[in-house]
């Protein structure tokens, strides 16, 4: 059930003015998962973003995104405003995938999405996990340069699953990469 501050936040998004950085920096330190979904929202829709002024520098919009995600993972909200697992899921590999070969984003993205991953994997129940891998590794280790720099999972043995039934399924040709058509027909 959305809270107050949800509904203000819809308030000032539904408006024309700007949104202050301060305010989103408020909204995305909030526990309640709505009132992070509605917050993630404005990061991730360019007409929002758009609006928020000073922009968020890279570092506050990763550190927020990684969290947002692991907890929609794990916890699946049903909600109007949170993002369930597999949404999560689906829109993580697509903003890994996007941002991997920008030269804009630090390199340090690269180790810092891996550690992310393979705590996130870790820490999450089977059935976290299993739609960590159809919805995100599957997608994100599509792409061979980012499979190339997750080559290691295939020598450990906790991460060794993962990776050769991503590898497996890819081959098959079974994971176009962020595609729009696969998304939607994943989402039902």
């Amino acid at each position: 059930m959305p809270s107050d501050l949800t509904d203000k936040i819809v308030a000032i998004v539904k408006g024309k003015g700007q949104i202050s950085a301060t305010d989103l920096r408020q909204w995305m330190m909030q526990s309640d998962l709505d009132v992070l979904g509605a917050a993630y929202a404005v990061l991730v829709r360019p007409q929002l973003y758009g609006r928020v002024a000073p922009p968020l520098d890279f570092d506050e919009v990763f550190s927020f995104l990684t969290q947002y995600y692991a907890r929609c993972i794990k916890e699946n909200p049903t909600s109007e405003w949170a993002s369930s697992r597999i949404t999560a899921c689906m829109d993580c590999a697509n903003w890994i995938v996007g941002l991997w070969h920008q030269d804009s984003v630090p390199i340090s993205f690269r180790s810092s999405i891996k550690k992310w991953l393979e705590s996130t994997v870790r820490s999450a129940g089977p059935p976290a996990q299993a739609s960590l891998l159809r919805f995100a590794l599957i997608p994100i280790l599509a792409d061979t340069s980012i499979r190339q720099y997750f080559a290691d999972w295939q020598k450990r043995d906790d991460f060794r699953q993962f990776f050769e039934t991503a590898a497996k399924q890819n081959r098959r040709g079974r994971s176009p990469v962020a595609s729009k058509e696969w998304f939607r027909r994943a989402r039902g």
